[in-house]
């Protein structure tokens, strides 16, 4: 299966479901990419459910927030952490930057937030899977997308209980040492 996401052509048997295991391997390998541990880390969507409850996704979200005057750092970040997931370890993480996070009350609390995405399209064997509308090149392998809260996705997600506020992996604030190798959520 050919995957392009930006710059990224890999050539792969197939994706995998994502696990924990194969989630804090990557984390692992992703903490020692340069420049990561300056970001704040979250992870959300549907994978703390999986987590949490057993319930299965097909990719693993992840926020980095921070470092928003360096763009080419972003890019970088963005990028590198995506291909080892593809490349690597044959599973997809929606890696982005935003501006800020989502908040828990947003149905409240209208607004918009700012996404920086390595590509506009994703395309799995010549077939665009997803188009990001609205995205504007920055660099080359860099898009920033304007949204609007709530999106229609986070109305249903909430209207149905299935929205996950995101959970801080990471702070470089907070955070003197090492990131963690693993993140445990079986006892939450």
């Amino acid at each position: 299966m050919l995957v392009e996401y930006g710059n990224i052509k890999a050539d792969i048997k197939g994706f995998k479901w994502p696990t924990e295991d194969l989630f804090n391997a990557w984390k692992e390998d992703f903490f020692k990419l340069k420049d990561v541990q300056s970001f704040q880390i979250y992870l959300h969507g549907r994978f703390l459910s999986h987590l949490k409850y057993g319930a299965r996704t097909q990719d693993i979200d992840i926020l980095l927030l921070g470092n928003q005057e360096d763009e080419k750092t972003i890019e970088r970040v963005l990028y590198e952490g995506i291909k080892l997931a593809i490349e690597k370890y044959e599973i997809f993480v929606d890696l982005l930057w935003v501006d800020k996070v989502y908040p828990k009350d947003f149905p409240e609390n209208k607004g918009q937030i700012i996404n920086y995405i390595i590509g506009d399209k994703f395309i799995i064997d010549g077939k665009t899977k997803k188009t990001f509308h609205g995205a504007k090149q920055l660099r080359d392998g860099l898009w920033k997308i304007v949204r609007k809260l709530p999106t229609m996705k986070m109305v249903k997600q909430f209207e149905n209980g299935t929205y996950y506020v995101p959970e801080l992996i990471w702070d470089p604030k907070q955070n003197n040492e090492d990131a963690p190798s693993e993140v445990n959520f079986s006892q939450n």
